[in-house]
This record gives C-alpha cells, structure tokens and sequence, in this order.
C-alpha cells in the first residue's frame, strides 16, 4: 500500500513541475508532446554541406518543422525535414532551397510553397524541386571562376606578343623577298575562283525558271479555290457577324448596370484606403503597440534578446535525448516479477533526468504473533506474515563524472541516492542504491550488475534489501535475489519505427 508521507507529496510536486515544464517546452518550440511528430518530406540536393540534424525549416521567415536526417543515396544527400503542421500544404511545383543565415556559413532550409493546388505532395512524399547552393556559396563559385580567367588573358597577350613579332618579322622579309607581292597574287587567284562559281550559279537559277512558273500557277488555282468557298458560306459568314453584335450590344448592358456596383465597390475601397492611411499614421507617431516598438529602439532591444535567450534554450531543449525502458526482474525468494518502466530525459552527455514507476510485488512484510490458550493451560504461539503489494515512483538527477555516474532524488517513494560505475566500454554496469532510511539503522539497500547484449537489450541480477531486521520485530525485511532483463528506445528508435509502420488511407 503507498504510503503518503512528506517524501512522497514532495516527489509528486516534483514530478507535476517538471512535466509539465516539459510540456510547455515542447508546445513552444512547435513540437508535439507524445503524439506525431507532424508531416515530413523528403528532398534531394546536389550538395547539403553545412546543414545538420535539427537544422530549422522556413515558410516566409517563419520557422515550421527542422531536418531530422540526412542521408548519401547514390551519391546524392538525402534530406528528411519533420515537424510540419498538418495545415500546411505542400504541392509540386513548390521549391525548397538552402539559404545562409549569415556570413559565417550557417545554413538554414527554406520552402518556397508552389501554387499548384491541384497536386498537393502527401506526408511521407518527395519534393521534386530544390536549389543546393545559397547566395553565399554561387558569390564564392563566381569570385573562383573569375580567378580562373587571369590565367587565360595572360595566354590572349603572350598570343597577340607572338602575332605581332611575326607580323614584324614578315615586313622584314618584304623588304628583302617581295612576300606581299606574293599574297597580292594569291587574292587575285580567289577572287577569279569566286566569279566562275557565279557564273555556275547563273545558269543553275536560269533551268530553275521552269519550276518557278509552276509553283505560280498552283498559288493562283489555290486562290480561286478560296474564293469559291467563301462564296457558298456567304450566309454563315454574316450569321456569325450577326452573333457578334448581339453579343457586343449584351456585354454593353452588362456593363451599364455594372456601373453602381463598380461605383459602390471604389468607394469602400477608398474608405479601406484612408482607414490605413490613418493606422500608418499613429504607427509613425508611436501610438499603439507596433509603433512603439518600430519608433522605441530599447523595446525592440529587449524583444531581440529575449528572442535570443528563447531560441538558446529551445536549441539545447532540441537536443535532449529522450528514451523509455522497461526491466522485468524475477525474484527468486517471493517468486514473484517485479516491474520497472523508466523515463529518461538527457539534456547533455553527462546529466540526465530519470523518472521509474515500479510495480513492487512484495513491498513490506508484516508478521503478526498471536498467544493462544487451550483448556489445559498450555499456551500455543502462531506467527501471520503478510506481505502487501505496492507501487512505487522514483525521480532522480544523475550526474557523471568519467566512469562514476551518481544519482540522488526520490527513489521507491523514498528519499534516496544511487551510484553506477560503467566497464568495457559501458557495456557493463555496476549499480548501488540506498534508500528508506526511516527504517533506522536498517536502510533499504540494492546492489545489482548490468550488461547491454544489444543496443536495445540488457540483462540484469541482482540483490535486493542487503541488510534487514531481526525477526523478533513485528516488521521483518529480508535478502531477495533476482534477475532479469530490459528494453530501451530512445526518441529516434520510436521515430524510425512509427515511420515504418504503413498507414491504411481514409
């Protein structure tokens, strides 16, 4: 039976708070707290450099999901974006792009939403359309391309140098052997050759002028033809002529009848106008909220600091571990399973958070004697042990330095410590509580080793309550050998595995 004593409310207390802080941190950062993590895509880039896990993801400058994985397939980075709402929609021709954040290489990803409502991209599905390279980075590929156009105007002057020496050394050579009057002679050789082409070109147009005739006497059959058609479809040409009046004179009253809404449409339009002349106005004269904040440099200082306090905080709050565990420990003197399910919350690689509702099927054990008499005197003594089943939480902060990891808190409804020394690599795990000291000079102590198979497996035993009462006390405790085993999954193996599980469609 769970005892209600100050240790416990306290640990309750503890527990409400720091879930519930938990909570507003994931409602904040646009997370959901248990549930789905939003709708994903997934694109292909040419080149993802600088973006990383967790990296955020724009719609109009507003963040709306982040990168959760990024992968090499074929030679090319697959990236998984997470975390949108199910109210936006994503449609095919819409365009995703790697943007700088500043100039110090931090990239950002942003969706430019297309305009195709007709063919809008499910949850889970691809998004054709991305640009890999930012602003920054084609700056820095033309800046490169233009280093690389010195060396070839420096070719283009050593080729022009060359042309000019050779220009000279051919004067030269005119001077002493004639070699312009050589090229002369060549000109006037090409230019005879061009007038014999022409003159074959004059006889080849004069055995031409035959089909030419031809190709004239067809157009003027063609014509006749045409003007025989229009002839028989007079009446359905000034038909047609006769639709297009009554469809002018038709749009004409339309129009005319239009005019007292079109009147009525301009002037609510300049009412709407001068009603935001006027808003504009007060914000200029830092009336109201916006303009003090536009028109008061030391608000727009403390907003752009507390933005930078809140984004530090839901940037290390992104990068908290979490993982869920469950221990099932036989214990061999009650025969009896004894269950544990743990929380984990790990903001850093050395501290963690650690939350276990344990299900203890042998909690304390009362013994009851009893003096009977029969009718000779003789008395009869009879001994009653009852052990009661309970329930019990444990919330503990845990700090690790190097090999030694140390825990304190409230352990099984009971204030409480604990330390775990890691072996092998962590794979093994040496652990030691101690707890419920109000039993006096008897705590409650637990000792037990831990080994990881797997990533995901482990197998544990142990020995529970090392020290306990003489059995002439009313309340006896006693040694509980056991072993077990155990599961753990962190947030990404939930993630993974909630993404393989196919969905039926509604």
């Amino acid at each position: 039976m769970l005892k209600m004593g100050t240790e416990l409310k306290v640990g309750i207390t503890a527990l409400v708070g720091i879930l519930l802080i938990v909570y507003m941190s994931f409602r904040v950062n646009n997370r959901p707290f248990l549930g789905s993590e939003g709708y994903s895509y997934k694109i292909y880039f040419d080149n993802a450099s600088g973006l990383v896990t967790k990296t955020p993801v724009l719609i109009s400058g507003i963040r709306v999901g982040y990168v959760s994985e990024i992968q090499l397939v074929k030679g090319i980075a697959l990236v998984t974006i997470r975390g949108l709402d199910s109210d936006i929609e994503i449609y095919d021709d819409s365009i995703v792009k790697i943007i700088d954040k500043g100039i110090l290489g931090e990239k950002l990803v942003e969706i430019d939403l297309g305009k195709n409502k007709a063919k809008r991209i499910p949850d889970g599905g691809f998004i054709p359309n991305s640009i890999s390279t930012s602003a920054l980075d084609r700056l820095f590929n033309q800046l490169g391309q233009v280093s690389e156009v010195f060396p070839k105007l420096q070719r283009i002057a050593d080729n022009i140098e060359t042309l000019t020496e050779r220009l000279v050394g051919i004067m030269a050579e005119n001077a002493s052997g004639g070699a312009i009057e050589r090229s002369v002679a060549n000109v006037e050789e090409i230019t005879k050759t061009m007038r014999e082409t022409a003159l074959a070109i004059q006889q080849l147009v004069g055995t031409s002028n035959v089909r030419i005739d031809k190709i004239a006497e067809h157009l003027q059959q063609f014509s006749a033809d045409l003007v025989k058609i229009s002839d028989q479809n007079l009446s359905n040409v000034k038909d047609i002529i006769d639709n297009l009046k009554i469809v002018s004179n038709s749009i004409r009253d339309l129009m005319a009848k239009s005019d007292s809404d079109i009147r009525q449409a301009t002037e609510s339009l300049h009412t709407s106008l001068t009603s935001v002349e006027n808003i504009i106005k007060k914000v200029e004269d830092g009336k109201g909220t916006v303009g003090k904040l536009i028109n008061e440099p030391d608000i727009a200082e403390k907003l752009d600091k507390t933005m930078d306090g809140l984004n530090s905080f839901m940037d290390t709050f992104n990068k908290m571990q979490t993982s869920i565990s469950y221990r099932g420990e036989f214990l061999y003197d009650s025969k009896d399973v004894q269950s544990i399910v743990g929380l984990k919350f790990q903001p850093r690689p050395d501290k963690y958070f650690l939350f276990e509702f344990v299900d203890e099927p042998v909690g304390d054990t009362l013994v009851t004697e009893t003096t009977l008499t029969i009718d000779d005197g003789t008395p009869i003594k009879s001994k009653t042990i009852t052990r009661d089943d309970q329930f019990t939480l444990s919330v503990q902060f845990a700090k690790r330095l190097y090999d030694l990891n140390v825990r304190f808190g409230l352990v099984r409804s009971e204030g409480g410590m604990g330390a775990d020394y890691y072996l092998f690599g962590d794979d093994l795990e040496l652990s030691f509580e101690a707890f419920d000291f109000s039993r006096g000079n008897f705590p409650h102590l637990r000792t037990y080793a831990t080994y990881t198979l797997f990533k995901h497996l482990w197998l544990s035993g142990g020995v529970d309550d090392l020290v306990f009462e003489p059995e002439s006390t009313p309340r006896e405790y006693f040694h509980n050998y056991f072993f077990g085993a155990g599961l753990q999954f962190t947030d990404e193996d939930i993630k993974s595995l909630a993404g393989s599980i196919p969905l039926g469609k509604f």
